[in-house]
């Protein structure tokens, strides 16, 4: 059946937009529409996980749980039971997005591009992954021929899963471009979609913002006329220029949210370290991975990007979970080794071999609690080049800050990378230099602070300022007036 009620929800995620930049963007004049849609609309601060768990924030976002709960954080996770690295839809890793319930209510979903989120088949439910994402995931879609239409109307996204690449300023003019064409295409879409009779919430994120806000977040000139703002700023004119037309094919009785969850701040990553740091806790010589490649890291390395991409585009998807694992853990014997570097990005991540938990698990809990003491000393005491502490003080626990039944499917512990210093390839104390060959890639880092703008289509009252991205998922329940399932750690910022 089909609710009476007519209102409906529409959602443009600016997926890692910052809100300093999105605003003086919207200030200066530079995108007109954008600034009148904020003038006119409710605005809240959003607080996420952003800053840490970089690919846990759409899941929580579409569970309305912390990742403590649904334990997501990566495009390819470390798996205890089994002792490896698996992709993040393994069934280890299945949750239930909040529009898990609409079939059964009567109402209808189209989801485009959320990345790390499942599909939810049902009637009135469409959905398609990996038309245009920065994130790694397996293309799919619901119905199976639904991603198919999507390109066949309106074209392929030029957007693909980002491979961390060093890029010029060529390289970086020639990638905005390429993303101001897939932010057109999906605003085409949009608009296509908006004016249908078929849905009751349509969500989409920009994942465009976000690989531009990876290579774009630090000043730059990438071309005399060009700097990163500009060209940021460039990747956003087609939604501008749409938005009118979005909008009014959504119809008056529509709630658009135009947000973002996280933001982008200046920062190179050089949480590749780790490895290092493990050797010297264990009182062995230092030894930088990335100077010592394997033989597929050479080929990798002496082949253009492009080409790069397509051959590991074509490689079954548990084969390239794997070879992300090998290199996450940096070679270390994941059988035998008390800790070993695990994946994430940005901080440094580290996972105890721990009896019981692991499958080949070495050691007891209170040994991996001594280790990670020792290793909180080192981590302590290294300065980075300009003089200044690399990291925080103290490692973070994750336990310090979630909760919640998957809350062992994160790392043990976090080496957080000190906000102050931009990049480093050294890292020295009184005893110790650890030296880095990685060139920089990628300039961006995300944050926790993101931001939402909604335009109501009816009665909206908002119940407070700042909202936490689990709160989405029973405010955009009410609104639709569909029942909440059991379990939601969010609550409702809309009366």
């Amino acid at each position: 059946r089909v609710m009476p009620e007519s209102r409906r929800v529409l959602m443009l995620g600016l997926d890692a937009l910052e809100v300093s930049l999105f605003e003086r963007l919207c200030d200066e004049g530079r995108l007109p529409n954008l600034a009148a849609f904020r003038m006119n609309a409710k605005r809240f601060n959003v607080r996420s996980d952003g800053d840490l768990l970089h690919g846990s924030v759409w899941p929580t976002f579409a569970s309305g749980v912390g990742p403590g709960t649904h334990g997501v954080y990566f495009w390819t996770q470390w798996l205890a039971e089994e002792q490896r690295h698996v992709r993040n839809n393994h069934p280890a890793f299945t949750f239930a997005p909040f529009w898990s319930g609409f079939p059964a209510a009567g109402r209808r979903a189209t989801v485009i591009d959320i990345p790390y989120v499942p599909l939810v088949h049902g009637p009135g439910m469409r959905g398609a992954i990996g038309w245009g994402l920065h994130d790694e995931a397996v293309p799919t879609s619901d119905p199976s021929d639904f991603r198919r239409q999507i390109e066949k109307r309106f074209g392929r996204n030029p957007l693909s899963f980002d491979t961390v690449e060093p890029q010029g300023p060529a390289e970086k003019l020639t990638m905005a471009k390429r993303l101001r064409l897939g932010a057109k295409r999906r605003c085409d879409m949009l608009t296509r979609l908006a004016a249908g009779h078929d849905w009751d919430l349509l969500i989409t994120s920009f994942s465009e913002l976000h690989k531009g806000g990876h290579y774009l977040a630090a000043p730059q000139q990438i071309t005399p006329k060009t700097s990163n703002v500009s060209a940021m700023a460039a990747i956003l004119r087609p939604l501008d220029n749409a938005l009118p037309a979005i909008t009014a094919a959504a119809g008056p009785n529509c709630d658009i949210f135009l947000f973002s969850l996280h933001g982008m701040y200046e920062q190179v990553d050089y949480s590749h370290f780790a490895p290092q740091l493990l050797d010297s806790l264990a009182g062995r010589t230092p030894i930088d991975p990335e100077a010592h490649p394997d033989l597929l890291r050479r080929v990798r390395d002496a082949i253009p990007d492009s080409l790069h991409r397509a051959i590991w585009n074509r490689l079954p998807a548990r084969v390239r979970a794997a070879r992300q694992g090998k290199l996450s853990t940096a070679g270390a014997d994941i059988t035998t080794a008390p800790i070993f570097p695990t994946v994430h990005d940005s901080a440094a991540a580290f996972r105890l071999n721990i009896a019981g938990r692991e499958r080949d698990g070495v050691i007891t809990a209170a040994e991996g609690e001594v280790l990670l003491a020792e290793l909180e000393t080192l981590v302590a005491s290294l300065k980075a080049e300009d003089g200044q502490p690399a990291f925080g003080a103290k490692l973070l626990r994750p336990s310090s800050r979630w909760q919640g039944p998957r809350l062992s499917r994160l790392p043990d512990a976090f080496a957080t990378l000190n906000s102050r210093v931009r990049g480093t390839s050294l890292l020295r104390n009184e005893a110790l230099a650890l030296h880095a060959s990685r060139p920089e890639a990628r300039n961006g880092a995300h944050t926790a602070e993101g931001f939402c703008y909604v335009r109501p289509g009816g009665p909206f009252e908002p119940a407070r300022e700042t909202i936490d991205a689990r709160d989405f998922a029973p405010s955009i329940l009410r609104l639709l007036q569909v029942p909440e399932p059991p379990g939601l750690e969010g609550e409702s910022f809309i009366r």
